[in-house]
């Protein structure tokens, strides 16, 4: 009965941090990092269209991501490193 209880509780645990893993910002760390220091990206604030262009010149470059991951890749920007508000 102990090990059914510990094997419930593991698979909690599991779906638990499952369900709060952002899969756009891993899909940021692990791709854009293979290149650069994340904090150099962090430090950009673009609008979409500049993110767009500078992620289809990392994919001329050779960064590899489906137009799926593009798209996902693009909002997580925008919405963490996007355009400063106006003061």
């Amino acid at each position: 009965m102990l090990s059914g209880l510990i094997a419930l509780a593991a698979g909690a645990a599991a779906q638990t941090s499952q369900v709060s893993k952002d899969p756009a910002k891993d899909l940021f760390e692990g791709v854009c990092s293979g290149c650069h220091a994340l904090d150099r990206i962090r430090t950009q604030h673009l609008n979409k269209q500049q993110w767009r262009e500078r992620t289809s010149a990392m994919i001329d470059q050779g960064a590899v991501l489906t137009p799926e991951e593009t798209n996902l890749l693009l909002d997580y920007l925008v919405k963490n490193f996007g355009p400063e508000p106006e003061q």
